[in-house]
C-alpha cells in the first residue's frame, strides 16, 4: 500500500512540475605558443634588470574559473538583461511560443517586481541573488583534466532561452578574456617603450624589442579570431526533449 501511494504521488508530482530543457556546449582550449621558450635566452639579462619574463600558464583553467565566477555571471545577467526570465518565469507555453511570467513575482503590465520577500532579499532580485539562483538552478559545468575539454549546461523552462544563454555565454567569455589580454599587452608595450629610452644596454634593448613584438603579436592574434580562449566543438542546440 505504501509503495502504491508513493508511486502514485511520484507520478502526480512529475506531471505537475513544469518541464525544463537543457542545452549544452562542449569546448576545447586553444593551444598557445610558448613565448617563454623564445625569450629564455634573455632570462639572465632580464633578471639583472629586475624584469620578470612571462611564463606559460594554463589559461584553460583560468577560463573555467572565470566561467563560474560571480563577477562574470553578474555581468552576463546584467548585460544581456535576463533578470526577468531568469527569476520570474515558471513555464514555457508551446502553443503561443512564449515564456510565462509569474504575476506574483513580476507584474508584466506595470513592469514592476511585486514579489513578497523577507530581509535581506529585496523586491527586485539583486545580482548576488541572481548569481546564487543561476549556479543552483540554471548552470552546471565540468572539466576533463586529461583533455582540458569543458562541458557546461544551461537548464531552463524555455528551450529557446536555454539555447540562447548557452550560446552567448561562451561568446561573452571569449570576449572578456580577449579584452583583458589586449589591455595588458597595450600596457606592457607602453612600459617597454619607456624602458628602451632609459637603457643603453644592447642586450636589454633586444629583450625589450622582443617583448614588444610578442605583445604586438598577442594583440593581433586576439583580434584575428573569433574563438579566442576556447573553440566550440559542440555548439548549443535547441532541446526538443524535456
Amino acid at each position: 500500500l505504501v509503495v502504491a501511494i508513493v508511486s502514485i504521488l511520484s507520478v502526480a508530482i512529475a506531471l505537475i512540475i513544469p518541464n525544463k530543457y537543457q542545452s549544452s556546449v562542449l569546448l576545447a582550449p586553444i593551444e598557445e605558443g610558448a613565448m617563454s621558450n623564445a625569450l629564455s635566452q634573455y632570462s639572465s639579462v632580464a633578471s639583472l634588470a629586475g624584469i620578470s619574463l612571462p611564463k606559460d600558464s594554463n589559461k584553460a583553467d583560468v577560463g573555467f574559473e572565470v566561467l563560474k565566477s560571480k563577477q562574470f555571471i553578474k555581468d552576463f545577467i546584467h548585460s544581456n538583461n535576463i533578470l526577468i526570465p531568469l527569476m520570474a518565469s515558471y513555464k514555457w507555453d508551446w502553443g503561443n511560443q512564449q515564456l510565462l511570467i509569474d504575476e506574483d513575482i513580476y507584474d508584466v503590465s506595470s513592469k514592476k517586481w511585486v514579489r513578497e520577500v523577507s530581509f535581506p532579499k529585496l523586491i527586485e532580485p539583486s545580482l548576488q541573488e541572481a548569481y546564487d539562483f543561476w549556479m543552483l538552478e540554471i548552470f552546471s559545468a565540468s572539466m576533463d583534466k586529461n583533455t582540458g575539454f569543458i562541458k557546461y549546461t544551461i537548464e531552463h523552462y524555455s528551450p529557446f532561452h536555454a539555447q540562447e544563454w548557452a550560446s552567448k555565454l561562451i561568446i561573452n567569455l571569449n570576449d572578456q578574456i580577449r579584452q583583458k589580454d589586449v589591455e595588458e599587452a597595450e600596457m606592457a608595450i607602453q612600459y617597454l617603450n619607456k624602458e628602451i629610452e632609459k637603457t643603453n644596454s644592447k642586450e636589454l634593448k633586444a629583450l625589450f624589442f622582443r617583448l614588444i613584438q610578442s605583445n604586438t603579436e598577442k594583440k593581433m592574434l586576439a583580434y584575428s579570431r573569433e574563438d579566442y580562449l576556447f573553440s566550440i566543438i559542440d555548439p548549443a542546440a535547441l532541446p526538443e526533449q524535456k
